[in-house]
Order: C-alpha cells, then sequence, then structure tokens
C-alpha cells in the first residue's frame, strides 16, 4: 500500500521515471515524496527541474526556492533558479543566481559564465540582482484582528521577555524550548545549529523579544537539570550545536558532524579523505546518523550519492 512507503522509495521511483522521459509519473513521485517529508531536499531539486524541462518557469523557481530554504548551500537549485530567469530574460537574477552556483562550486556554472564572457553575452553585463530576500521572506508581524488559526494562537505562547522577572522568564524559556526541540526531532533528528535554533524562534514566532543570551542560559539549565545533551563546538569548526538527543553518539558520529559543519553535505568519498577511514566505517556512521534521522541521504543525476543535515543550515547568504 502506498501508506507504507517512504519518501526515499517515492524519490528513487521518480529518479526511475525521470530517466524513461516520464514527466508526468515523475512529478507525481515526487510529490508523494514531498507530502511525506516536506524537508526531502533533493526531491524539491528535481521537482523543479522537471519544471523547467515543460517551461514552466515559475513554477521551477518556486520549487528551487523551497530546495534553498532547506539547503542553501546546494549549487544545483541555484543553478536551475538561473536557467529559469534566464530563460525569462531576467539577467540580473539570473546572472546572481550563476555567480552563486559558481560559487559553491557548480563546473556548470563556472563553464556557462566563462562562455558568456567569450561570447560577449548581455548577461554579462548586467546588474546582478539578489533574489535572497525572495527564497527568505522576512515575517509577517502585523495580524489580521479576525480569524486568527489555532496554529498562530499556539505559536504567540513562546514566553515575552518581562525584565522585572529575568529568572521566571527564563525558566519558562527552558520549558518552552524543552517543547520545541522535541518538535524538531522528526526534521533534524534532535540536532540543530544554534543559529538555526534562533532563527527559526525569531521568525516563526514574531512576539520573541528574547536575544541570543537569554536562550544560551535557557538551555544552560536545562543541560545542568539532564533534560537535553546541551550545546557544544563541534570539532574543527566554529559551529555551536544544540543536541535535544540523548548523549549516546560516539566520537566518529561527532567528527563526521563537524566536518558537515564546514562543508554541508558529504559524500562517502570526502569523509574518507577528511578522516582516513575506511568505507565501511564511514557506512557504519552515516546508518548510526540516519538511523537517528540527523543525516538523510540525497541521490542525483549530477551529483550521485551525498548526505545533508537537516539541522546544520549555514547562513551563507552574501558570502562569496
Amino acid at each position: 500500500m502506498d501508506e507504507d512507503k517512504t519518501a526515499e522509495y517515492w524519490f528513487d521511483l521518480g529518479k526511475y521515471h525521470s530517466e524513461l522521459k516520464n514527466m508526468r509519473s515523475a512529478m507525481e513521485c515526487y510529490r508523494k515524496a514531498i507530502n511525506i517529508d516536506p524537508y526531502f531536499q533533493p526531491a524539491w531539486v528535481n521537482l523543479g527541474a522537471e519544471f523547467f524541462q515543460q517551461k514552466k518557469y515559475q513554477e521551477s523557481i518556486e520549487c528551487c526556492q523551497r530546495a534553498i530554504r532547506i539547503r542553501i548551500d546546494d549549487d544545483i537549485p541555484w543553478l536551475t533558479m538561473a536557467a529559469n530567469y534566464f530563460e525569462l530574460n531576467d539577467d540580473g537574477k539570473s546572472l546572481f543566481c550563476f555567480q552563486k552556483a559558481a560559487d559553491l562550486g557548480s563546473e556548470k556554472a563556472i563553464a556557462f559564465l566563462q562562455n558568456a564572457r567569450k561570447l560577449h553575452d548581455k548577461l554579462i553585463d548586467a546588474e546582478p540582482v539578489d533574489v535572497t530576500d525572495e527564497i527568505f521572506p522576512k515575517p509577517v508581524t502585523v495580524q489580521p484582528p479576525e480569524e486568527v488559526s489555532n496554529e498562530k494562537v499556539h505559536r504567540e505562547k513562546i514566553p515575552i521577555f518581562e525584565g522585572s522577572d529575568h529568572g521566571r522568564y527564563i525558566d519558562k524559556l527552558a520549558g518552552f524550548l524543552l517543547e520545541e526541540g522535541n518538535s524538531l526531532k522528526d526534521d533534524t533528528g534532535g540536532i540543530i545549529s544554534f543559529i538555526e535554533l534562533f532563527s527559526r524562534l525569531k521568525n516563526e514566532y514574531p512576539s520573541f523579544n528574547g536575544t541570543p543570551g537569554d536562550v544560551l542560559k535557557a538551555l544552560e539549565r536545562l543541560e545542568k537539570k539532564r533534560l537535553i545533551v546541551g550545546i557544544k563546538e563541534l570539532e574543527g569548526s566554529n559551529l555551536k550545536v544544540v543536541e535535544f538527543v540523548p548523549g549516546d553518539l560516539t566520537a566518529d558520529p561527532q567528527q563526521v558532524l563537524g566536518i558537515a559543519a564546514i562543508k554541508g553535505m558529504l559524500t562517502i568519498e570526502e569523509i574518507m579523505s577528511e578522516t582516513g577511514w575506511e568505507d565501511f566505517r564511514v557506512a557504519r556512521v552515516l546508518d548510526v546518523l540516519e538511523q537517528k534521522g540527523i543525516a538523510r541521504k540525497s541521490t542525483t543525476y549530477l551529483t550521485g550519492t551525498r548526505w545533508y543535515f537537516p539541522g546544520l543550515k549555514l547562513n551563507l547568504i552574501g558570502q562569496n
């Protein structure tokens, strides 16, 4: 029965139909994968590619934007979005996306830009138009006077800072963070960067007016009570992560997380190169991280099989 199938199953079936040029079936499979797991980034990437092949450029752009929100350092959706804007004759946005894809290592984007310069294409003379605000829109803080949804009411229950009762505020915030951390387990396996956690609080809860220091204090209280593992800096990086999981991750998975914090998506070969481990050791570590939901497998035509880490989304906007 379809209910028993996983997002990975529908994604792999979608790739099979894509290879057969059966676009309708491929897109249906990718949509089923997304319905099961809205954070399954490769399905958004491939769905965007299918829309591009059908010349449905705006639909393709929207899929690429969703993919980038999940994994901002993946060059493929940036490249596809660049191609969409190019077909729409929006040279400014196209150039920005080509440059972003090239900065992230896309050989196709680099080659395209080099060829455009040789041909003196007008694209090269365009002023790049930053599209990141379209991808990451700022949250709307003005609420309608009536018909506020139950979800919105729940979101507004986050503690509001009260300077006269700071200690109690931190306790309330700690309780809220513990609940929020439990809800993150399906998305990130319970591990999330501190930057991403604070960004979620600010974006999803407009009434939240606490500081990063407030959140750190609240997390420290949870750690002292042994309700969470706590905050640690991944080896080899300056990235602080919050662990809402039992403290049973060995040194090997922690080392892989440190590499992922720097490089983003990883292949088995990249991990072997960074660690000097044999392939069976790397496969065992990735299996542990997959079982915990911390790592997720992604397979595409262009890049092969890589693993991404939903809780370690880095803000690379504006970095070249």
